[in-house]
């Protein structure tokens, strides 16, 4: 099944090749604004959580929470974290065997580009439709997801015959991908997809609770 896969991956790259030779990456003429997906603002403080779907079946969330004093929780399949701010640094907090939020070293902090790169998985998701600011994109309109405005795009690389469709919902104030679904097509078939899917569930701006009642839980 993997070599099946990987033959198939094989087509597609090269489907991919041939159908953007000789393209440019002028986007005006589909009527897509050029900063639209190039960038992601993240709210000053925010609640977002993402429901996925992996290529093997398998379904988890990926949460991340800023509150209003910059303290941050990160949840994804395999981690759960926390970071209280300390200074201008922050303190890492992990759950324990008794599931409550522990220091894992109090006289150790850490800086903002430490905090991020242990949260980047949760980016992973919010910045997926940038991949997929390509020639060929079209807009396929506006439409409302958790009471925000976003724009929908799709884009298709490979042939009539053998090629992947991918459909993404974008939130217009913040550039944020809300929704992401793949359609993959080889030889005329329908097949299953080899990445990720996933659609955002939560999506708060304003009076997130403060991540600070989080210890002692």
């Amino acid at each position: 099944m993997k070599r099946f896969k990987s033959l198939i991956s094989a087509l597609l790259v090269g489907a991919v090749v041939f159908s953007s030779t000789g393209c440019s990456n002028d986007f005006t003429g589909n009527g897509i604004a050029e900063t639209i997906n190039n960038s992601v603002t993240m709210p000053e403080q925010y609640s977002i959580v993402y429901e996925v779907e992996s290529a093997d079946d398998a379904i988890f969330t990926v949460e991340k929470v800023k509150d209003s004093d910059g303290n941050i929780y990160y949840k994804s399949e395999n981690e759960e974290l926390l970071f209280l701010k300390d200074g201008t640094n922050y303190v890492q907090y992990e759950k324990n065997e008794a599931g409550a939020f522990v220091a894992a070293d109090r006289s150790v902090t850490y800086n903002a580009d430490y905090v991020a790169s242990a949260t980047d998985g949760f980016m992973e998701y919010a910045e997926k439709s940038k991949e997929k600011f390509m020639p060929g994109i079209k807009n396929d309109g506006e439409q409302e997801k958790l009471g925000r405005t976003c724009l929908v795009y799709s884009v298709s690389v490979g042939t009539a015959n053998t090629a992947v469709t991918y459909t993404f919902s974008v939130d217009k104030e913040t550039g944020i991908c809300l929704a992401w679904e793949e359609a993959k097509k080889v030889a005329g078939n329908d097949m299953e997809a080899d990445d990720d899917t996933f659609t955002c569930t939560e999506f708060i701006t304003e009076d997130v609770p403060s991540l600070k009642s989080f210890i002692g839980k």
